[in-house]
C-alpha cells in the first residue's frame, strides 16, 4: 500500500482556478477551507491590542508588498485523517492520519511596477509520520535513503530539497509557476521513467507538475486578499470550480474582515472565511458491467488567516476542509449473482502555515 495517499487530494480541494465574483471586481480566495484552532490565531486583546488600530470607517488595503530581496521562511504543518468503511455481507474498514511538516526559503528576486513578484521557492525539507491501519511510517527529507524508499515516498522526495519559481499578483494570486525542469529531472530518476521524453512531452509533463503538486502547495503560503480597500466587517465572495470524484464542485467562499488591531505597532487584520458547496454531475454510471452510484458528498470548510498590513505579508493561517462521500458497486459474480457494495469515505484535512 502507497504510504503517501493523503499529500495532494485535499489540497487539490482548495486551491483551483477562478471563475466569477460578486464584489470587489476581481476577488480572490482567502482561504477555502477551515480552522479547528479558531482561537489561536484571532488576536488575544491582551496579548495583541497597543491601541486601537483605526479610526471608525477607516477603509484600509490590505495586499502583498513584496520588495526586491526580502526573504521569507514559512512552516506549513498538515494533519491529514481519512476513514473508510465498505459493507457487502460483511463490514471492512480502514483508516489512516498523517501528519505533514514542510519548511520553505522564499527569496522574492524581482518585482515588476504593478507589484507582481517573481519569487524563488526552495523547499527546505518535508518530514511525514503516518498511521495506516495501525502500522506506523516515517519519513525525513533530510535523512539518507534508498532508491526503494525513494521511490515509495516519491510525491515528498521529488519537491523536497527543490527550486522553483513562482509568479504572485500583489492579491497573492500564484499566477506563474516556471524553472521545474531540475524538479521533472528528479521525478523521472525516482520513478525509473527510461523513457526520452519530446520536447512536447517535456512541456506537457512540466505543466501537469506544476498544476497538480505545485500551485496547490504554494497557493497554501499566499493566502489571497481583496483586490479593494477594505474596513471592518466587510464581506466579499468568490467562486470557483473542482473536481471530486465524478463531480463537478461549484464553490462559493464566503469572506469577513473580522478586525483589525496593532501589535508590536504594526496593523494586523484577522480575515474569516466559510465555504458554500454546490454539486453538478451525473451521480451513476456504469463501466464494463458494474453500476456505480454516488451519494452527493458533504464538503465543509472554513479558515482564519492573520495578516500584516503594514508589512504585507501572510503571518498565520489556519485551514480545515471536511469531506464525506459514499459510493454504491453493484456487479454479477462468477456465478450471475447480483453482489452490492457500499463504500464510504471521510477525509478531514487541516493546514496551518506560519511565518517564522
Amino acid at each position: 500500500m502507497k504510504k503517501t495517499i493523503l499529500i495532494f487530494t485535499l489540497m487539490l480541494l482548495m486551491t483551483t482556478c477562478s471563475t466569477d465574483d460578486k464584489k470587489q471586481g476581481e476577488q480572490i480566495a482567502v482561504s477555502d477551507s477551515s480552522s479547528s484552532k479558531k482561537s489561536e490565531i484571532a488576536s488575544n486583546t491582551e496579548d495583541v491590542i497597543d491601541e486601537p488600530a483605526l479610526q471608525k470607517d477607516e477603509m484600509v488595503e490590505v495586499k502583498y508588498k513584496f520588495k526586491k530581496g526580502d526573504k521569507y521562511q514559512y512552516r506549513m504543518t498538515s494533519y491529514s485523517s481519512q476513514d473508510q468503511s465498505v459493507v457487502t455481507d460483511t463490514t471492512m474498514s480502514s483508516s489512516a492520519n498523517q501528519t505533514v511538516k514542510y519548511s520553505f526559503n522564499l527569496n522574492v528576486v524581482e518585482v515588476q511596477p504593478d507589484g507582481k513578484a517573481t519569487i524563488s521557492l526552495k523547499v527546505n525539507s518535508i518530514e511525514v509520520e503516518g498511521n495506516y491501519n495501525g502500522t506506523n511510517v516515517y519519513y525525513n527529507s533530510l535523512n539518507d535513503m534508498t532508491d526503494e524508499e525513494k521511490f515509495e515516498f516519491a510525491d515528498y522526495e521529488i519537491i523536497s530539497n527543490s527550486q522553483f519559481k513562482v509568479g504572485v499578483e500583489p492579491s497573492g494570486k500564484v499566477a506563474d509557476i516556471f524553472d521545474v525542469d531540475n524538479i521533472l529531472t528528479k521525478m523521472m530518476f525516482i520513478k525509473k521513467v527510461e523513457k526520452q521524453l519530446s520536447e512536447n512531452e517535456k512541456n506537457q509533463a512540466k505543466r501537469d507538475l506544476s498544476e497538480s503538486a505545485l500551485r496547490p502547495l504554494t497557493q497554501q503560503l499566499f493566502r489571497l486578499m481583496p483586490a479593494d480597500k477594505v474596513q471592518q466587517y466587510d464581506e466579499w465572495s468568490h467562486n470557483y470550480s473542482s473536481q471530486l470524484a465524478v463531480f463537478n464542485i461549484v464553490n462559493t467562499t464566503l469572506y469577513s474582515l473580522d478586525n483589525f488591531y496593532s501589535k508590536n505597532n504594526f496593523l494586523k487584520a484577522n480575515i474569516s472565511a466559510k465555504r458554500n458547496v454546490k454539486v453538478e454531475g451525473d451521480k451513476s454510471f456504469t463501466e464494463q458491467g458494474v453500476d456505480y452510484a454516488f451519494d452527493e458528498p458533504n464538503i465543509t470548510g472554513k479558515g482564519q488567516v492573520v495578516f500584516n498590513v503594514d508589512k504585507g505579508i501572510m503571518e498565520r493561517s489556519e485551514t480545515t476542509t471536511t469531506v464525506k462521500m459514499t459510493m454504491t458497486i453493484k456487479a454479477k459474480d462468477a456465478s450471475n449473482v447480483m453482489q452490492t457494495a457500499k463504500r464510504s469515505d471521510n477525509s478531514v484535512n487541516t493546514n496551518i502555515v506560519e511565518l517564522l
